[in-house]
């Protein structure tokens, strides 16, 4: 794997560097490689780029020293910072005093080139470890609620493919236990392959989606960290609605069979205040009380208590087309809905007409800051509207525009070296679990506690009385990317194992090096060539 091989060779340029030679030896049929140090006076400060620049030792010639640190050198998941690394270099060169007769140079060992300042006060050798390969990368994973009353989840998925040719991927969605889908998939080159899916109810709320290769013919995914990404279910806060009704059975079937909200039915004479306080909706079917909370009236009575006023009563009224630029509405036609009777409400300024006849307002939406309120001028038993599809999607329309269905339809997504501010109850001790049971804790800047995830997964921030779980993806097209820019130049050489390029050893002479390409595909289509005219030339002779 990329991460994995980028280090050892690291590990074996830095031997280089420091002065160690490499000898083989074959032991059953395999090369086997040691180092042998070699004396020398070369004093070295090694430094390890990612999003910050971790100096692995001082500066030091001690040739032990320096390969106790290359052994413990690890790969990293954050992307890199390479302009904060090189200045620190520069300043650390700046700082030092070697003495006379010391040559001061910089040495950057990378899977790929960067653009380094042309007027650079030291000499810098860039050295590319390996070469481009394929690779595919999951670059969208989102799980959201199913809009409306519908149980389950919406999943959106997508998968890019980095290489050159066509490829074909077996895509999964699983829990850490169960497996809930999968499906092939096939890549164009350089393009992208999107999926949706429904999911059900589900006990476990961390997912996965992953993508394995279905053969390795056609070239094996250099690189497994974006194979796989993790998304939470987001949860649904089902609001309380309290139904205050004599019985009307329609409105509290249409309440009860959605299963996005909670429903408490009273009757009229048992309403008082405190039953509004614990709920966040209340439907009113006949009487008119003003209340703090979201409400929706039904044949609102018109005295001293009621928000709404209402004014002549008509018979059959002709309806005019419904508004359709309303939250409530969405979705939703009553044009050929029968009303045996109705009143006009008369409307407030601000106030938004949902339906109505030629003669008035016969539904009305009021919005005044944090309240909202809506009101129909008609009872639905005297109507044939709840024996349409439109009832229920009406009544959950106006819950959804009371409470705000949309905050909480998907699940925050965040990067690897992200910056992820967590909850004031979050503290200096709080304790953060990775999904390999390491530990760590947030940072404390001020009064607030920051985590920067390195890697993806799952984790587990802890306190006291509190817990949250947050999913972390790696998310990153410029490391996904593993075709990344080789062209040569003054102080670059590629390397890619074999023998390590004299300039390395050696110095630094501003020479463009190129990596020598393998011969052996040349030789093999000399050989067909020649096996072709020796078969041209045989059946020549047999014929003729």
């Amino acid at each position: 794997q990329k991460a994995a091989a980028i280090v050892d060779r690291l590990r074996e340029l830095i031997h280089r560097e420091v002065g160690v030679t490499e000898k083989q030896l074959p032991v059953a049929g395999k090369t086997l490689y040691y180092w042998q140090l070699l004396p020398g006076d070369l004093t070295q400060l090694v430094l390890a780029m990612d999003d910050r620049c971790r100096p692995l030792t001082a500066w030091t010639a001690d040739k032990n020293s320096i390969s106790k640190a290359m052994k413990n050198l690890k790969a990293s998941s954050v992307p890199e910072d390479f302009s904060t690394c090189l200045d620190f270099a520069q300043r650390a060169l700046d700082s030092e005093s070697f003495g006379r007769g010391f040559q001061k140079k910089i040495a950057i060992i990378s899977d790929h080139f960067h653009e380094v300042p042309a007027n650079s006060p030291y000499p810098i050798l860039q050295a590319s470890v390996g070469g481009p390969m394929d690779n595919l990368a999951i670059t969208a994973f989102e799980i959201r609620l199913r809009g409306g009353a519908a149980n389950g989840y919406e999943v959106f998925i997508q998968v890019h493919n980095f290489s050159p040719r066509d490829k074909k991927v077996t895509f999964s969605i699983h829990t850490d236990k169960v497996l809930l889908g999968e499906e092939t998939l096939s890549i164009p080159a350089r393009g992208d392959e999107s999926r949706s899916y429904f999911l059900n109810q589900l006990d476990e709320p961390a997912v996965m989606a992953s993508i394995t290769a279905v053969s390795s013919k056609s070239g094996a995914d250099g690189f497994s960290l974006d194979n796989r990404a993790y998304a939470l279910l987001p949860s649904r806060q089902r609001p309380v609605v309290l139904l205050v009704t004599e019985g009307n059975i329609y409105l509290e079937k249409a309440l009860e069979l959605d299963p996005s909200i909670q429903v408490t039915i009273v009757k009229p004479k048992n309403f008082s205040s405190s039953l509004a306080k614990d709920s966040q909706v209340v439907v009113f079917d006949g009487p008119c009380i003003a209340v703090d909370k979201p409400a929706l009236y039904f044949t609102p009575h018109a005295d001293d208590s009621c928000p709404f006023a209402g004014s002549d009563e008509v018979q059959f009224p002709e309806l005019l087309p419904i508004r359709g630029d309303h939250p409530v509405t969405q979705g939703v036609t009553l044009v050929d809905v029968r009303i045996n009777k109705a009143r006009h409400l008369i409307p407030l300024h601000g106030d938004t007409e949902l339906l109505r006849d030629k003669a008035g307002p016969l539904v009305l939406a009021r919005s005044d800051g944090d309240s909202k309120s809506i009101a129909f001028g008609f009872d639905v038993t005297q109507s044939d509207l709840p024996l349409r599809i439109a009832f229920p999607i009406l009544m959950h329309n106006c819950i959804s525009w009371f409470v705000g269905e949309h905050e909480d339809m998907g699940s925050e997504e965040h990067n690897v070296g992200s910056s992820i501010w967590l909850p004031d109850w979050a503290k200096a001790h709080s304790v953060i679990k990775a999904m390999d049971g390491t530990i760590s804790h947030p940072l404390v800047l001020g009064h607030k506690a920051l985590f920067r995830p390195r890697f993806p997964g799952f984790f587990q921030i802890e306190s006291k009385d509190h817990s949250l779980k947050l999913s972390v993806n790696f998310n990153r097209p410029q490391e996904s990317r593993l075709a990344a820019k080789a062209v040569p130049g003054p102080g670059r050489i590629s390397f890619r194992g074999g023998t390590v390029p004299q300039v390395l050893i050696s110095g630094f002479d501003n020479t463009e090096t190129r990596h020598t390409p393998e011969h052996w595909p040349s030789v093999l289509l000399a050989c067909a060539w020649l096996l072709l005219f020796d078969w041209i030339f045989f059946c020549f002779r047999m014929l003729f």
